[in-house]
C-alpha cells in the first residue's frame, strides 16, 4: 500500500496529558480553598475537575488511536513489499525482443 494511514501525533498526548494534570491540580488548590458557607470555591473546583477529567478522556482516546496505528502499521509491514509492475514495453523493448521489425 502507498498511502499510509496518519500518524497521530505523540506530542499531542504529552500535552493532553499535560493539560489533564493542571485540571486536577487546579481543582485541588481551589478544593482546599473552600471554606464552609462559602461553596464557589467547590464550584470552581467542580469545573476544574470536569476539564481534567475531559482532557484525560481526550488522551486516552489518542492513546488508543497511536497504538491502533502502531499495529496496522506492523501488519502493513508483514504483509511485505507492494508488487512491482513490469515496464511498460517501448517501442525500442519490442524491436529488441523481435516482436517488431
Amino acid at each position: 500500500m502507498s498511502e499510509q494511514p496518519k500518524l497521530p501525533s505523540k506530542a499531542t498526548f504529552n500535552l493532553l496529558c499535560l493539560r489533564a494534570c493542571f485540571g486536577f491540580g487546579g481543582a485541588w488548590l481551589f478544593w482546599q480553598m473552600a471554606v464552609p458557607g462559602f461553596e464557589l470555591f467547590l464550584y470552581i473546583a467542580a469545573c476544574w475537575a470536569l476539564g481534567g477529567v475531559i482532557c484525560a478522556g481526550k488522551a486516552l482516546w489518542h492513546l488508543y488511536r497511536i497504538i491502533r496505528h502502531e499495529r496496522l502499521m506492523a501488519a502493513l509491514n508483514a504483509q511485505g513489499v507492494d508488487p512491482k509492475a513490469d515496464p511498460t514495453a517501448t517501442l525500442e523493448i519490442l524491436r529488441n525482443e523481435g516482436l517488431l521489425k
